[in-house]
């Protein structure tokens, strides 16, 4: 005949820890820990609170930025700075800016309309 294996909840086998140890033993997978390794977990926990408190509120503040950034990383620097040099040239000449230069100011400005910088 085979043996069968039955689980049996701890608080049945006189299991002595309190429902705070057994949290911590659950979530830590072993014995409660000492005083001074809780102490060091609950600072490490409220640095790691910092440290995500800051990343959201530098997102909140420069969000728009780096939203930006990548959107402007298909508008090549030459490209800009041609843009740029064919515009100021127009200026100096009298003329009207190129094509090329108006297409670009098009794609500046739509881009910072889509990541509109906060009030």
């Amino acid at each position: 005949m085979a043996h069968q294996t039955i689980a049996i909840p701890a608080h049945l086998l006189g299991d002595k820890l309190s429902d705070e140890e057994r949290a911590e033993k659950e979530k830590y997978g072993h014995q409660p820990i000492s005083e001074e390794e809780a102490a060091q977990r609950q600072i490490d926990e409220i640095a790691q609170a910092e440290k995500r408190a800051a990343k959201e509120a530098d997102l909140a503040a420069n969000g728009y930025k780096y939203r930006r950034a990548e959107k402007f990383k298909s508008l090549t620097i030459g490209d800009q700075l041609d843009a740029l040099w064919k515009g100021m040239k127009a200026v100096v000449e009298g003329s009207d800016l190129p094509e090329d230069t108006a297409d670009m100011l098009e794609q500046i400005q739509a881009i910072k309309e889509s990541e509109p910088k906060p009030e």
